[in-house]
C-alpha cells in the first residue's frame, strides 16, 4: 500500500481496482423504462409491496418537517422520544 501511496504520489496513473467509480459510470442494473415495467408489473398482478421498496423517513427529514411546522408539538413529542442522540 505505501508503494502504491509512493507512485500516486510521483503522479503515476492509479490502477484500475483503486480508483472509485465515477457518477458517469452507472451502478448496477437499471430499467430502460420504468413506466413500462411498472404496467407490466401490474398486468402480472404484482402488489405494491411486492413492486416498491417502502423504507421510513429517516429521523433528520422529521425534524425538518417539524421546523417546517408539518408535525405539531403532541406528534413531535412523541416522535423525538424514538430518535437516538
Amino acid at each position: 500500500m505505501a508503494a502504491t501511496l509512493l507512485e500516486l504520489a510521483k503522479g503515476t496513473p492509479a490502477p484500475a481496482k483503486l480508483c472509485a467509480p465515477s457518477a458517469a459510470q452507472p451502478q448496477g442494473k437499471h430499467w430502460k423504462d420504468p413506466v413500462k415495467v411498472e404496467s407490466l408489473l401490474k398486468s402480472m398482478r404484482f402488489r405494491e409491496d411486492e413492486m416498491y421498496n417502502f423504507n421510513l423517513i429517516p429521523p433528520e427529514r422529521v425534524v425538518q418537517m417539524h421546523r417546517a411546522g408539518m408535525i405539531g408539538p403532541r406528534q413531535w413529542a412523541k416522535l423525538k422520544r424514538l430518535m437516538t442522540a
